[in-house]
């Protein structure tokens, strides 16, 4: 997450939180229950999951999203907070 990196804050802390509840790195979301979870709207979704996954941080495709790097994402978290 670099430009516009506090936009992509919430989805981050979602999707690393239901990391860590399903115990899974694979999880079954589509963009739209994911932009219900954070109040956002599923294209915002889509920008910062596409932004996501070209830091290899996450891969996702049509409804399944695979957290590639759970301490990276944690990092770019992190990072985002401390600007």
């Amino acid at each position: 997450m670099q430009r516009g990196a506090s936009r992509g804050i919430p989805l981050a802390r979602c999707l690393l939180q239901t990391y860590d509840l399903s115990g899974c790195d694979r999880l079954v979301l589509t963009q739209e229950s994911l932009a219900q979870m954070i109040g956002a709207r599923r294209n915002s979704v889509s920008l910062v999951a596409h932004t996501l996954q070209q830091a290899d941080l996450i891969h996702y495709s049509r409804g399944h999203i695979e957290i590639a790097d759970p301490d990276g994402l944690s990092k770019a978290i992190w990072n985002a907070t401390q600007r």
